[in-house]
């Protein structure tokens, strides 16, 4: 992601690749279903 501006509240999230658990590369646009709302966790691992 090139642009590192502040998100607003309401504004929509840039289109990212990210890791699954299993280390496969996802991008976040293949997740969202039309007006669904999307929510993503971040969980810090220790170790």
């Amino acid at each position: 992601m090139a642009d590192k501006s502040e998100l607003k509240v309401g504004q929509p999230a840039p289109d990212a690749t990210v890791q699954d658990a299993n280390g496969n590369d996802i991008q976040l646009s293949s997740l969202w279903l039309g007006d669904q709302p999307l929510l993503l966790v971040f969980i810090r691992h220790f170790g």
